[in-house]
Formats: C-alpha cells, sequence, structure tokens
C-alpha cells in the first residue's frame, strides 16, 4: 500500500512538473501570469500530495517561537488573517465540527499542519524561480513572484503558526 501511494506521488509530481514546464513555454517565464498560475498549479499539486503521501518537516519546525508572534503582528498577520478567513477553507470547517472540544483542536490542528506545511513547500518552489528570475535579471518576473508567494504562501504560513499558537495556549 505505500509502495502504491509513493508511486502515486511520483505521478503527481511528475505531470504537474510537465504542466508547469509547458505552461511556463506558452506563457513565457517572465510574465504576469506565469507568476499568478504558478502559485496555483503548486496549490493543486500539494493538495494532491497531501491526500496521497502526507509531508511533514520535522517536528521541532512546527513548534511556536516566542518571538513570532511580534514579528507576524508586525507584518500585518492579523490583517490577512481577517482576510484569508473569508475564503472557504473546507477542511477547517469539517475539524470545527467534530466532538468533544479536545479532538475538535487536534483535528484543528492537524488541519493547519497540513495547510502550513502545503503553503511552505510551494512557498520554497517559488522562491527557487524567483532566484532563477533574478540570476536572469528578470526584475519584473522576481517582483511578481515574490508579490503572489507572499499573499499566497508567506502569509498563510504566518497566518497558520499564529493560529497555532493560540490553539497551543488552549491545550
Amino acid at each position: 500500500m505505500k509502495a502504491m501511494r509513493v508511486v502515486a506521488s511520483i505521478i503527481i509530481t511528475l505531470f504537474f512538473a510537465i504542466l508547469i514546464v509547458f505552461f511556463a513555454n506558452q506563457v513565457g517565464l517572465r510574465t504576469l501570469g506565469f507568476a499568478f498560475w504558478v502559485n496555483w498549479f503548486l496549490m493543486f499539486w500539494t493538495h494532491l500530495l497531501m491526500k496521497t503521501t502526507p509531508v511533514r518537516f520535522p517536528a521541532g519546525y512546527y513548534e511556536p517561537r516566542p518571538f513570532e508572534k511580534d514579528i507576524y503582528r508586525l507584518l500585518g498577520v492579523a490583517l490577512a488573517k481577517k482576510i484569508y478567513s473569508r475564503a472557504p477553507n473546507p477542511a477547517f470547517a469539517e475539524a470545527a465540527l467534530e466532538n468533544p472540544i479536545e479532538k475538535r483542536l487536534r483535528s484543528l490542528e492537524r488541519a493547519m499542519i497540513d495547510a502550513e506545511t502545503a503553503h511552505l513547500m510551494i512557498f520554497i518552489i517559488v522562491g527557487m524561480i524567483m532566484l532563477y528570475a533574478l540570476a536572469q535579471a528578470w526584475w519584473d518576473a522576481a517582483a511578481w513572484l515574490f508579490l503572489f508567494n507572499m499573499l499566497f504562501n508567506g502569509y498563510p504560513v504566518m497566518v497558520q503558526r499564529y493560529n497555532r499558537m493560540r490553539i497551543c495556549r488552549i491545550n
């Protein structure tokens, strides 16, 4: 069963890699469209990947650090949280419906870790694409990639960590 999950993950990853390369060749790496859509393609990839083979970083990564809360406040995470909370998210809705409260909190925390992991993976990949754009002196492409990476991945990672700090206080 585990071997089938690994094979499925490899197939999913190859499919999305080919899709992104094809898309890049069609619209160009330096376009606003590429910077925008590469984030969405990678979001679909991480969603399918997490369903077949959940990915986790080392456990220490998920532990909130004392200084994070202040940094997140300075970066406007509270505003981002309000904006992102308007978006529908079935994983969090399902977790909120479970009973009893301890089980709901654990389920919500798992859903938040999954979301954080997926966004961080995408953040890293788009960051590497952005570094390539910088190496090519494609300043416009690097700027668009940075903007969409922060909006679609950077702030969601910070919101997940910020919210998990609150859950940890409750537990």
